[in-house]
């Protein structure tokens, strides 16, 4: 069975009851009540004593194509890599993510956050999914002022850590406004 660990705090309850209700049955789900709304290294720092393999973390408001996460998992799972992150073309879809470039060998070099009004053609959105390898715990550690993770993997890069892009051409959905609810994948 696959494991996936749920955090919820805004409207726990709703989320919970909808989230057991529909399980599927090839998954097991544990829950972690946020209470204090952590930033997303301290949901991760939270999850730690959970995780001993590398995962995916992602946000529940991303729409996607499911295989974006296998390719995420296999390639944190290659030896030295701290992280995977997937990016997208499309940068209107998630103004509030984090830009950032890879080289044409898939080397993640810059993660900007926030992201600026203005980017050049090189930029892609990071679509907060992302692999991620037991050395995060470490870095999470050793610099906890750093709570958003695109801040974290920056300082994984200006160390010489070997993070790397993944391209998802596809459609996809960031339901951050009420707008959103009524966009389609198609």
């Amino acid at each position: 069975k696959t494991r996936v660990i749920v955090c919820i705090s805004y409207q726990a309850d709703q989320v919970f009851d909808y989230v057991r209700r529909n399980v599927p049955s090839n998954l097991t789900i544990d829950f972690l009540l946020d209470e204090v709304r952590s930033q997303t290294t301290g949901l991760y720092r939270q999850v730690k004593d959970k995780i001993k393999v590398p995962f995916i973390g992602t946000a529940g408001d991303i729409v996607v194509d499911g295989s974006i996460y296998k390719s995420g998992y296999e390639r944190v799972l290659q030896e030295g890599v701290f992280a995977s992150v997937a990016f997208s073309p499309l940068l209107e879809e998630a103004d509030t993510h984090a830009l950032g470039k890879m080289t044409d060998d898939g080397l993640v070099t810059e993660l900007v956050l926030p992201a600026p009004q203005i980017s050049d053609p090189d930029h892609l959105r990071d679509m907060t999914i992302w692999g991620i390898s037991p050395m995060f715990h470490d870095y999470a550690d050793r610099y906890p002022q750093l709570t958003a993770v695109p801040k974290l993997f920056n300082q994984a890069i200006k160390n010489q850590e070997y993070i790397v892009g993944i391209l998802y051409p596809g459609k996809w959905v960031h339901v951050a406004y009420p707008e959103d609810l009524n966009k389609t994948m198609c």
